[in-house]
């Protein structure tokens, strides 16, 4: 590939990704430490909420009452905590964009956050971006 067909192309790309831009919802670094009883190091409150969503939704289990379950988006910001920066960037970008409106359009055309969905929306929505579910024991995939 030669020279300008290179530039060209990544001025092609970077222009993409700031129309693009305009369309995903600005991520807060700001943490909130308040959400999940002050214990976050990581997530923002909205990223813990997507997660939360997503890991009860890919998991199969519905939130259960205190005690009763493994908070495992709380374990996932403890351990992301530890992370290398550029990591720890790409989850927070993966996270915006996985919940926003903008996206769910393009992959199940609804035009709704994740977290915003209703529960059958929300499995939908993950089938579209290729997650099938957990087999029961017993099931093929």
């Amino acid at each position: 590939m030669g020279r300008r067909r290179f530039l060209r192309r990544s001025l092609s790309g970077a222009a993409a990704l700031v129309v693009a831009s305009a369309f995903v919802p600005g991520r807060t670094r700001a943490r909130d430490r308040n959400d999940a009883q002050g214990k976050l190091q990581f997530f923002t409150g909205e990223e813990y909420l997507v997660f939360t969503a997503a890991a009860a939704r890919l998991t199969g289990h519905e939130e259960a009452g205190p005690g009763d379950h493994v908070d495992t988006a709380l374990r996932a910001d403890q351990f992301l905590s530890t992370e290398d920066p550029e990591i720890q960037d790409q989850i927070h970008l993966l996270l915006t964009i996985f919940n926003s409106a903008l996206a769910a359009f393009l992959l199940s055309f609804k035009f709704s956050r994740f977290v915003a969905m209703d529960p059958a929306d929300q499995d939908g929505y993950l089938e579209e971006i290729g997650y099938h579910g957990i087999p029961a024991p017993g099931e093929s995939q």
